[in-house]
């Protein structure tokens, strides 16, 4: 970006999130960026402003008046059991907030850029790529499919970028098996379920890709990249008990603390295998997002 251009004005919501917070951070430096928070206020360096995605009105007052270049959106509920035992809740959090929001951009005239998930596929065989079939087995996988189909019949100026298992400082799962390990604590990791973990550096980058791009221009090299559907996701595929034996041997904490598990016949709520193929959009950035142990690396100074 030429130091003489404005900033782009990029809105991201969810910014209280562990993957809001990271992304708003990440990408200040590059784009003017207005963090969009419900109820908790987000550490960051920059002014947020508080929005009930579920209030329509709202939404659109606020989004037009910020004049965005883009919208980020990456609110909503992703506990799976919340969804699976109070969907009407978790639909007006995952579905009715993603429609508010997208007529909002689309009338601001911002692209779209919409956080979905691995978890809009069946979660049985792994490796899916764009073109594959979706059979949520979840409810919230249902929510990321039902607001992926309105975004791709409601906007010109899109881009739905399904991700899974994003790791970095503050990361839920990552944050659980460091606290264990250091208090010398076993864990139980499963044998059996799989998926793509992906450092959220790359997913930021795979972000700030799209609007560099420009969403008016017909020469743009990444003019048929921008709208459509895209694998942004980790270039290996680990199951649980391989992440965390990677994550012991990253941190030098002892990996015997590790125990062997199955996910089969507990009856949880978990992909067998959700892990994504994401070659296509690999080439179409320009990059490769990090295999676990590079990313891991990257992020070891944030956990001290």
């Amino acid at each position: 970006m030429s130091l003489m251009q404005t900033k782009r004005r990029v809105v991201v919501t969810g910014a209280s999130g562990f993957i809001g917070t990271n992304l708003a951070s990440l990408l200040s430096s590059h784009f003017q960026i207005f963090p969009l928070y419900h109820a908790n206020k987000p550490a960051l360096a920059m002014d947020s402003i508080s929005l009930d995605l579920t209030n329509a009105k709202a939404t659109l007052e606020t989004i037009v008046s910020l004049k965005p270049d883009a919208v980020i959106h990456l609110a909503g509920n992703k506990d799976l059991k919340f969804c699976q035992n109070s969907y009407e809740a978790a639909y007006q959090l995952n579905v009715k907030a993603t429609e508010n929001i997208a007529r909002a951009s689309k009338q601001s005239g911002a692209g779209f850029i919409f956080l979905s998930s691995d978890y809009v596929f069946s979660g049985t065989s792994g490796n899916y790529k764009e073109t594959d079939l979706l059979k949520p087995s979840t409810k919230y996988g249902e929510m990321k499919k039902i607001s992926e189909e309105f975004i791709a019949s409601e906007l010109e100026k899109y881009a739905i970028i399904r991700t899974g298992a994003v790791y970095g400082a503050r990361a839920t799962l990552l944050g659980w098996i460091l606290n264990n390990l250091r208090s010398d604590k076993k864990i139980e990791m499963f044998t059996d379920a799989f998926f793509t973990p992906t450092y959220v550096g790359d997913l930021a980058k795979a972000i700030g890709i799209l609007i560099e791009s420009d969403w008016h221009s017909n020469t743009s090299s990444l003019r048929n990249f921008k709208q459509g559907i895209y694998h942004v996701a980790g270039s290996e595929k680990v199951s649980r008990y391989i992440f965390a034996k990677t994550v012991a041997d990253v941190f030098s904490l002892p990996q015997e603390l590790i125990l062997e598990d199955r996910l089969e016949g507990k009856g949880l709520l978990l992909a067998k295998d959700s892990s994504l193929n994401s070659e296509s959009t690999f080439q179409k950035l320009g990059f490769r997002c990090d295999r676990l142990k590079e990313g891991l690396s990257k992020i070891r100074p944030d956990f001290k």
